[in-house]
């Protein structure tokens, strides 16, 4: 029962991530000018979540990721994080707000080589290094406190020690997403009035945010199944949307497992919470979502730009906790 339990969730989860795919894909030509009511709004600059120029994905990132794919480069970053909770100690959240990561290193495109120092630091006075080397198929890494020498490995044997340990890891690649535009515009014309349509009696509210105004659509779990039941049924009998996706997740589903999802979902009774997705957006450019999870889980996205570098802050919070991390590129 537990296994055909956890089959089950499984079978949600993807068919969730599917149906989410197809929605922003199918809303990210639908914005205009022209909209007036808060639903209308809300997809609005939901649509431009990931845009470069209009949304969260700022083009500054866009040209560091192009120039560290075709040039030799040097990176410093910072990690740290910041936690409260009622349920751990003063100290033990002291000690996890003094803690932070520094990275520092450099990359040789040409002659396919790398290194990196990572400096743990529990407080002023503690703290751990790692180095990291590679060149060509052969990467080493040394603990800079216990060792004076780089324990190294070539890729085969990498690949050795991996599979001894029980892991199977097979070939990944990371998914790439080639759909083109026409590709879109096929999904629009196809799901986006079933979506529209099952969407039709939620609530759609505009907010206040802190120097940005905001468009909320309030969903509950069991009308989150019937969107994703609909489209799933519709995708099922339609090959070339199938395609598309595969193409943009990475997978190969066929319409028979799309239709097993499908069955699943239909007969699957959810409970009654809600959940809610905010987009904010500011001078006509959106800068934070906001989603919460039946009322007990809270995640933030937030971006602050300028001319010189972009922050991302992402706040978790459940009902015992607070997390906060922080990215800065510059």
């Amino acid at each position: 029962m537990k296994k055909f339990r956890s089959k089950k969730v499984l079978i949600i989860s993807i068919a969730v991530i599917a149906v989410l795919l197809i929605g922003v894909i199918v809303f990210a030509f639908v914005g205009t000018d022209m909209f007036k009511s808060n639903k209308d709004m809300f997809f609005k600059y939901a649509s431009q979540i990931f845009s470069e120029n209009n949304g969260l994905i700022d083009n500054k990132i866009v040209e560091y990721n192009n120039k560290k794919a075709n040039s030799s480069y040097e990176f410093i970053g910072k990690i740290n994080a910041e936690v409260d909770s009622e349920t751990i100690n003063k100290d033990t959240l002291s000690s996890i707000k003094n803690m932070n990561i520094n990275v520092a290193g450099n990359v040789d495109r040409l002659n396919n080589k790398a290194e990196a120092i990572a400096r743990v630091n529990y407080s002023d006075k503690s703290n751990f290094t790692v180095s990291y080397k590679s060149a060509n198929d052969v990467t080493g890494v040394k603990f800079n406190d216990l060792a004076s020498k780089y324990f190294a490995l070539n890729k085969k044997d990498l690949s050795s020690v991996i599979k001894k340990l029980g892991v199977n890891i097979g070939n990944i690649d990371a998914p790439k997403s080639n759909i083109s535009n026409e590709e879109k515009e096929l999904l629009k014309q196809k799901y986006s009035p079933i979506i529209k349509n099952c969407l039709e009696d939620c609530t759609f509210l505009k907010v206040k945010g802190i120097n940005s105004e905001g468009y909320t659509i309030e969903i509950s779990n069991q009308k989150m199944l019937e969107v994703a039941t609909k489209v799933l049924e519709e995708l099922q009998k339609d090959e070339q949307s199938i395609e598309i996706v595969n193409k943009a997740l990475g997978t190969n589903f066929k319409n028979t497992e799309i239709s097993v999802m499908a069955s699943v979902l239909k007969g699957y009774k959810a409970s009654n919470e809600k959940t809610s997705f905010t987009v904010y957006q500011k001078d006509g450019k959106v800068n934070k979502i906001a989603i919460q999870f039946n009322d007990m889980v809270n995640l933030t996205l937030a971006k602050t730009s300028t001319d010189n570098n972009v922050n991302y802050n992402l706040v978790v919070e459940t009902q015992n906790y607070s997390i906060g991390l922080i990215a800065e590129y510059s």
